[in-house]
């Protein structure tokens, strides 16, 4: 019952008891309501338990989900993009880092180089997620083999699947330079803005 209807019966509760009368029809009626309004108002209150429990055990969710740490996106513009040495096959010999750095730099001159031919996967995105408007960059981390393949592209949170799975297929076209040693990964930025 809900407090509203409490109120409502109250006064029909107190008249009953002070007006001094025999009992009668009338207050038989009112004994029904109240009686009909009692089991109405425990079943509400049983409902809105539950909904408590479901809400509590929603909430002691989400903090479990806040508690976990996000990933984060640490690639700046204005700094080397990071990079680390993928898996390499057993006679593959591991690049020294001044080399790998130059494998990263020529891939990430590559990259910016045929940004604009992304442009196309994400004006298509942008139909159907019009909040992207407001994204003017990705950042895609991918693998450079020493064939000048890439492979294993993966895009920052910001690319909606199906625009990733576009761009991905783009970049596993490109060419990048070609280079003696173990596959390297390379993280940078990629322009979306049509130049």
């Amino acid at each position: 019952m809900t407090i509203s209807r409490l109120l409502r019966v109250l006064p029909l509760l107190l008249a009953a008891g002070c007006s001094g009368s025999s009992p009668g029809a009338d207050d038989e009626k009112v004994r029904t309501k109240m009686a009909s309004d009692l089991v109405e108002c425990q079943n509400d209150r049983l409902a809105l338990k539950e909904k408590i429990g479901e809400l509590q055990a929603e909430i002691q969710k989400l903090k479990a989900a806040a508690a976990e740490p996000a990933p984060t996106d640490t690639a700046k513009p204005t700094e080397t993009p990071p990079h680390r040495v993928a898996a390499k096959k057993p006679n593959e010999a591991e690049l020294s880092p001044d080399a790998q750095m130059a494998v990263v730099q020529k891939a990430a001159a590559v990259a910016k180089r045929n940004s604009p031919r992304l442009h196309a996967c994400y004006e298509k995105a942008l139909k159907h997620s019009p909040d992207l408007a407001t994204v003017s960059s990705v950042t895609v981390r991918f693998t450079v083999a020493g064939n000048g393949s890439a492979s294993d592209v993966v895009f920052s949170k910001h690319a909606p699947p199906e625009m990733a799975k576009c761009m991905g297929k783009e970049i596993a076209h490109w060419q990048f330079p070609t280079f003696s040693g173990a596959p390297v990964q390379v993280e940078t930025p990629v322009s979306l803005v049509a130049k």
